[in-house]
């Protein structure tokens, strides 16, 4: 039985070619002309369901040779082994990523007078600036000197992650009175969601994994993924209502909308008071033993 599996799952390479380049090109031709409940179509649909099985079968193995590959790389297992570059690497990019997009955003507000751009600006270079301040005291050094240090960048951050319920207040307020909604042409709304989960769902992954981590500025970095991540989740859910919701939903849209805004509120408020009250607890004991 098995033997037959693998053999339905790893068909011919010829036969694959062909079936996979059949499947393509027939829902094209389908779907393009309105032949989607026409005999063609039914008969090219398990071809296509078989197509696609096997295809994944194909791509998850070559993704797995090129990870064992890339595994066996001295600079990805220096990388993987090190905390500290993979902290200093991510924070990088993303200081620089929001960074950028900031200034942009912040210039098309000034431009077009939109205060949709202007509350994301505020909302991306807020972001930078936090990780910026992490930034600057991720040291190889644990000294007690260093620790003072990031456990006061980790307090103004925790502040910073409070004012960010103004911003997202802001947002939600836009979204609501203005209808201010971003509108993905096509299907690439499906794009932005895949992305979107895979923000929220590794966010969470890294909070389980550092949860007993004793580095504050790693505790920082994980909460301030987390609130990126849940505000991108809202921005996406006002864009999926306002292009599949059905017509004369206004008041359900404005109800899920503000419910989400105001459970990531509270849940960004327990996360920067946790950042606040550890950071706070550490600095006073500090003082105390002096």
């Amino acid at each position: 039985m098995k033997k037959i599996i693998q053999k339905i799952l790893h068909p011919n390479p010829f036969l694959g070619f062909f079936l996979f380049h059949y499947s393509v090109i027939s829902m094209i031709y389908i779907f393009a002309n309105g032949y989607d409940q026409q005999p063609i179509a039914y008969f090219s649909y398990p071809i296509c369901f078989y197509s696609l099985t096997f295809f994944c079968v194909w791509f998850y193995q070559q993704i797995k040779k090129i990870t064992s590959h890339i595994k066996q790389n001295k600079i990805y297992k220096t990388y993987k082994e090190n905390l500290f570059i993979q902290m200093k690497l991510n924070l990088y990019t993303a200081t620089f990523t929001n960074g950028i997009l900031g200034i942009l955003k912040l210039i098309a507000g000034i431009y077009y007078r939109s205060e949709w751009f202007i509350t994301f600006a505020f909302y991306y270079l807020l972001l930078s600036g936090m990780r910026l301040l992490l930034l600057r005291d991720v040291k190889k050094d644990n000294s007690e000197q260093n620790q003072v240090k990031a456990y006061q960048r980790v307090r103004i951050c925790a502040i910073l992650l409070l004012a960010m319920n103004f911003i997202l207040s802001g947002m939600i307020i836009l979204i609501i009175v203005q209808n201010q909604v971003v509108i993905y042409p096509n299907y690439l709304i499906y794009l932005v969601a895949l992305y979107d989960f895979y923000l929220i769902i590794s966010a969470f992954i890294h909070v389980f994994r550092y949860r007993k981590s004793a580095n504050p500025l790693i505790s920082a970095s994980k909460y301030i993924n987390l609130t990126v991540a849940m505000i991108s989740m809202i921005s996406l859910e006002t864009s999926m209502l306002t292009q599949f919701g059905k017509e004369n939903s206004g008041e359900f849209n404005t109800i899920m909308i503000a419910c989400s805004g105001f459970v990531v509120c509270v849940i960004n408020s327990i996360l920067a008071l946790t950042m606040l009250r550890q950071a706070t607890r550490y600095l006073k004991d500090k003082k105390a033993r002096k």
